[in-house]
């Protein structure tokens, strides 16, 4: 009966061992899978279509080498480029559940004032598609920049009262701040918090108080 007992636990140990190297074997997997196609590096240049160097210094626009890293995070996919003729650029990579990489690319141009641009790019092993309109909650966000821009003209008249969104790219697929910017960019503030869910982007957090002016 011993020896039997002995058999059936030495039976039960080694499937639990192999269940063990299994599901280690399918989470190595689902982790393999959601890396990115490609280096952030490698989409900023693309996106760019330009080197991009690492130092100020060593940009050279007769060799075609516009650009310049003000930060470089490789491991949380997000960098912040400078340099060209249009302005800064920041780069932020999530991935999306059908396997794709999700590429935000935010501009900021400031000459005589600031205008900023946003866009979502899906990124396969072949290409890259603006596929920002149809990722974000656009009804809701426009109604919490109207209340938000209300809330601001009640308190203070301004020169200017056009409104623009400001968006604030994350480190390591974290949350996209939203900001309002208005009165020439002499205002801004955040308004909203964005999650994405590997499908689309949601408002996880939204933000109704106006600073002290």
């Amino acid at each position: 009966m011993l020896k039997k007992h002995l058999k059936m636990l030495k039976i039960l140990c080694t499937s639990n061992i192999l269940i063990a190297i299994l599901f280690s074997l399918n989470a190595n997997a689902q982790d393999y899978s959601r890396k990115p196609y490609a280096s952030i590096h490698f989409y900023a240049e693309q996106m760019l279509r330009s080197a991009i160097v690492e130092k100020k210094e060593d940009v050279d626009l007769r060799q075609g080498r516009l650009y310049y890293y003000v930060e470089k995070d490789i491991p949380g996919q997000y960098v912040h480029v400078a340099g060209g003729y249009s302005g800064d650029y920041y780069l932020s990579l999530w991935k999306m559940d059908n396997g794709n990489d999700l590429l935000g690319v935010t501009h900021d141009n400031c000459e005589a004032l600031c205008t900023y641009e946003c866009s979502f790019f899906e990124c396969t092993q072949d290409t890259i598609k603006d596929i920002t309109p149809k990722i974000f909650p656009v009804k809701k966000m426009e109604k919490q920049l109207a209340k938000m821009k209300g809330k601001l003209l009640s308190k203070k008249p301004l020169q200017d009262e056009n409104a623009q969104y400001k968006f604030i790219l994350p480190h390591g697929q974290g949350l996209v701040q939203v900001q309002i910017s208005m009165d020439r960019n002499q205002i801004e503030f955040p308004i909203m918090e964005l999650e994405w869910t590997g499908e689309k982007f949601v408002i996880k957090a939204k933000y109704n108080e106006i600073p002290e002016l």
